[in-house]
């Protein structure tokens, strides 16, 4: 599978090709189907693929070596669906999947169907009852300490990104004279190249590029509030690469007399967005106002600039995390201009700290459930949900 361009196979030429050419060898990554399966034996063949991501091809019928794969096309009318159905019912938790119907030349209404089966930041998953992970061409079911210790992990790991970024950001902090109380995004591709973003980096269109990337992400109507990054107006070079910024004017980086953010496009492919007004509107006995708008938004976005990074040729899961303080004493923003004075609840906490995962397929098709997931505890703690139903699918 070297060529990227030749796979996943998409045309029955290629296909052919890839079978004549070794590339069609079952393995870890690769299960071969000459008709669609049980439903059962498939859900367990995609709890199983979720752990490390693989393909599975129905239409291909596996020979003994030397000999190829032969090409058997399948009646493909309702054939995607079904799978779809049954990677989202039969397997807990659910997985989104990715199918791709390839035509037969010679026998209309039949062909192949090719399912790429992500890896999922939440695996194992179950299917039948147990935990499934893929061997050398059979599924095997996870003994317990294999289940936890994945589980372990993917605490350990959330808990890695958000030790980084409250790092960044204190020490942010500790060199800026922010103008309000600043917050932290950060989403990490999960397995990518290190120079996955250089082509960006190093192009000689890098400004007009990213302004294209943030405004292609950017939702008018979640980008409603100060300071939104949906129309750019600054562009400068950071260490870790490019970043796209609002309000900083005269040079400044941050500490200007204006509320400012910036996106920065790391070189790795991860994604660092820095805004003011977190708090905004502070009161005599320390507390404010939190700006429900500019977490929403800003998250909104950020998810949505994961999800263009596929262009870019990744398309595997994101880690994503939120980090912010000083909120303690402060009060919904949006809450305290329709009650009276003292009726929003007090935020309790003097931080904030979220982390969550997603696929690539749930970034793009379900954004607003990976915003759920950074700001969910957040937004119902300070009783401002009923205000956002776009964050909760209303």
């Amino acid at each position: 599978m070297t060529d990227p361009k030749a796979w996943p196979p998409c045309t029955e030429d290629q296909l052919r090709r890839a079978a004549e050419t070794g590339l069609l060898a079952e393995g870890q990554k690769l299960d071969l189907k000459r008709e669609m399966p049980a439903n059962r034996d498939l859900a367990k063949d995609i709890a199983a693929f979720s752990l490390y991501g693989g393909t599975i091809i129905i239409g291909v019928d596996e020979k003994p070596p030397p000999a190829p794969p032969e090409l058997h096309p399948v009646e493909l009318d309702g054939l995607s669906e079904r799978i779809s159905q049954i990677a989202t019912t039969r397997v807990d938790e659910a997985v989104i999947v990715t199918t791709t119907a390839i035509d037969s030349s010679s026998e209309p209404g039949k062909g192949y169907l090719v399912v790429e089966v992500p890896a999922s930041p939440r695996g194992p998953h179950m299917a039948d009852g147990k935990y499934y992970r893929r061997a050398d061409k059979t599924n095997r079911v996870l003994p317990h300490a294999e289940v936890l210790q994945h589980h372990e992990r993917q605490i350990r790991e959330n808990k890695d990104i958000l030790v980084d970024a409250r790092a960044e950001l204190e020490s942010m902090k500790a060199n800026i004279s922010f103008h309000t109380t600043p917050m932290l995004l950060r989403a990490k591709p999960l397995g990518a190249t290190d120079g996955l973003l250089m082509a960006l980096a190093v192009s000689d269109s890098w400004q007009s590029d990213i302004r294209d990337l943030v405004q292609a992400a950017a939702v008018p109507a979640h980008q409603q509030f100060v300071p939104s990054l949906r129309d750019p107006t600054g562009f400068s070079p950071r260490p870790t690469g490019p970043a796209a910024t609002t309000n900083m004017l005269e040079g400044n980086h941050f500490g200007g007399s204006n509320d400012a953010a910036e996106v920065i496009f790391g070189e790795d492919g991860s994604l660092t967005l820095v805004s003011e007004r977190a708090v905004a509107y502070p009161t005599s006995d320390g507390g404010g106002r939190i700006m429900e708008s500019v977490y929403l938004g800003h998250a909104d976005l950020i998810v949505r600039l994961a999800g263009l990074v596929s262009k870019y040729g990744f398309n595997g899961s994101w880690r994503f995390a939120i980090v912010t303080a000083g909120l303690r004493g402060a009060r919904s923003y949006i809450l305290s201009n329709e009650l009276s004075i003292g009726e929003a609840p007090v935020y309790t906490e003097t931080r904030y700290e979220q982390a969550t995962t997603a696929t690539n397929a749930e970034i793009i098709n379900t954004p607003e459930m990976v915003v759920r997931g950074l700001l969910g505890r957040l937004i119902r703690s300070l009783g401002s949900t009923q205000r956002f139903p776009w964050v909760w699918g209303h």
